[in-house]
C-alpha cells in the first residue's frame, strides 16, 4: 500500500473503459463524445454517484489525459463597489468551479468566468474541439440571479464553450437552462456493485478485511462509494478488529441531535440542537444531506 495515497482518488476510473457502473449511461457519453459537437450537459444524482468521475472521464473521450493536468489558482474579479476572489482548477480544455463558493456574488463570477473563458480557443483547433469546457460544480446552489445570468450567457458563447453542470437536485436549475441542457441522470450503484469494488481495492491492497466488515461498512454509508472507499481505508489504517469499521466523529452528531429531540423539547434542548447543526454545517455539510441522514438514523 502506497503510503499518503488516498484509495477514492487511487482507484478512481479515469477513462470511459473503466467506468462498471450504469452501462446504459456509459454507451450515451460515448455517442455524444464521438460527434463534433455536443449540447450543454447536466449531470444529476445523489452524493457519492460518482457524476464528477464520470464528467471527467467523458472530457477524457472527448480531449484525452491533458484534461488531468490540471492547476488550481486563486483569482480575483474587481468591480466598481468590492473585489471578489475565487478559485478555479483548470487544464488546457476546460475549467471547473463551483460559483456557490462566492455566495450572492455568483451572478458577477458566472458571466465574467464564461465570457472569459470564451475569449481562447483550443491550443489544437484541427485534432480537438474548437470549443472549451466550464464545469460548474453544485450548480444548484447557485442564486436564481446567477443562473439566470448563466442562461443569458450560455447560448451567446456557446461556439467557444459547452457548459456541464454537476447538480444533486435537478428541480433548483430553473426551467430556461434545463430546457438548453442534455440532463444525464447518474443514480446511485447498487450494494452489490458497491460491494464488488471494495472487495476488489481489499483484494488489491492485500488487506483482508472480511466480508462481514465490508457489508458493515456498505450498510453505515449507504451507496455513496466516495465514503465507502473512504470507508474501508481508515478501518485498515486503524488496525480494526473482528467486523469493526471505521466511523467518522461526525456520524455520532447525528444521532445525538435525534435523540436529543426525543428526551426533551424545550428552549435548552433547542439550544443544544442548534450548537450540534452548526458543528456539522461548518464541516461542510449541507442541510438537506442533514436532514437526510437525520431522517435514515430514525
Amino acid at each position: 500500500m502506497e503510503e499518503n495515497t488516498l484509495w477514492m482518488d487511487k482507484y478512481k476510473p479515469r477513462k470511459m473503459e473503466d467506468l462498471t457502473f450504469h452501462p446504459n449511461q456509459t454507451e450515451l457519453l460515448k455517442s455524444l463524445s464521438e460527434n463534433s459537437e455536443f449540447p450543454h450537459l447536466i449531470f444529476y444524482g445523489p452524493d457519492g454517484a460518482g457524476k464528477k468521475t464520470r464528467v471527467h472521464c467523458f472530457l477524457s473521450k472527448v480531449y484525452g489525459d491533458g484534461i488531468y493536468k490540471m492547476n488550481t489558482m486563486n483569482k480575483e474579479l474587481k468591480l466598481k463597489s468590492k473585489n471578489i476572489s475565487y478559485m478555479v482548477t483548470s487544464s488546457n480544455y476546460h475549467l471547473e468551479f463551483c460559483p456557490s463558493d462566492v455566495g450572492n456574488n455568483d451572478k458577477f463570477i458566472i458571466s465574467h468566468v464564461i465570457k472569459e473563458t470564451s475569449s481562447f480557443l483550443q491550443l489544437d483547433a484541427e485534432s480537438q474541439k474548437n470549443f472549451k469546457v466550464i464545469v460548474l460544480l453544485e450548480a444548484d446552489k447557485m442564486t436564481k440571479e446567477a443562473q439566470s445570468a448563466l442562461r443569458r450567457t450560455m447560448e451567446k458563447y456557446s461556439e467557444n464553450c459547452r457548459i456541464i453542470m454537476i447538480v444533486n437536485d435537478l428541480s433548483a436549475i430553473i426551467d430556461p437552462i434545463r430546457s438548453r441542457c442534455f440532463s444525464l441522470r447518474i443514480p446511485s450503484p447498487s450494494k452489490e456493485e458497491i460491494k464488488q469494488v471494495l472487495k476488489d481495492i481489499n483484494k488489491n491492497e492485500n488487506v483482508n478485511l472480511n466480508e462481514t466488515a465490508i457489508d458493515n461498512i456498505i450498510d453505515k454509508h449507504g451507496k455513496n462509494v466516495r465514503e465507502c472507499i473512504t470507508c474501508l481505508q481508515m478501518t485498515t489504517l486503524g488496525n480494526f478488529h473482528g467486523n469493526r469499521v471505521y466511523e467518522p466523529e461526525y456520524t455520532n452528531i447525528f444521532s445525538s441531535i435525534n435523540k436529543q429531540i426525543l428526551r426533551e423539547q424545550s428552549a435548552k434542548s433547542l439550544k443544544e440542537i442548534r450548537s450540534l447543526f452548526m458543528e456539522l454545517l461548518i464541516h461542510g455539510f449541507r442541510a438537506d444531506y442533514i436532514i437526510y441522514k437525520m431522517t435514515s438514523d430514525i
